[in-house]
């Protein structure tokens, strides 16, 4: 007996689980990080954060996305599959125009800057957050460019 083939529609919706699960994976090292992780050990677990974001946004920016999500059509916009496929084609939409190594670096820094931010507040010492805080600011400023928008600058130049 032959199995039916796979419609554009569950394929889209089996890679879309396959990030969601990546992104979970990445939140329960996030946890780890917080609970259970040696210090020493942040350097190489925000390398394995880097890692899933850089893996997540590959997959979700293929162009087998776009073609999934071309050929899942356009079903009824208030049913679960109309909502899946415009939620899924805004994220692509977005995710497409971001380099994977600014996903991957901006995802890294944050996890650095966090672990900087916990050893800070303990020493209340804000010279050991400073410089990370400086640099997760400068990555999140490069999207906006990315994405056609501007941002406003909090000071005059």
């Amino acid at each position: 007996m032959t199995s039916k083939p796979e419609t554009a529609y569950e394929q889209l919706k089996d890679r879309l689980a396959t990030i969601s699960d990546l992104g979970s994976v990445r939140i329960l090292l996030f946890w780890d990080r917080q609970t259970y992780m040696p210090r020493g050990a942040v350097a190489g677990r925000a390398k394995q954060v880097a890692t899933l974001s850089r893996i997540s946004h590959e997959m979700l920016t293929d162009p087998k996305t776009e073609m999934l999500l071309d050929c899942a059509g356009e079903p009824d916009p208030s049913s679960e599959e109309g909502a899946l496929i415009r939620r899924a084609r805004r994220d692509y939409e977005r995710a497409a125009k971001l380099p994977a190594d600014l996903v991957a670096r901006t995802s890294q820094v944050t996890a650095l800057a966090e672990a900087a931010w916990v050893q800070a507040r303990k020493e209340s010492d804000w010279s050991l957050f400073a410089p990370h805080l400086a640099e997760v600011i400068s990555l999140k400023r490069e999207p906006p460019s990315f994405w056609g928008t501007r941002i406003i600058p909090t000071k005059p130049s």
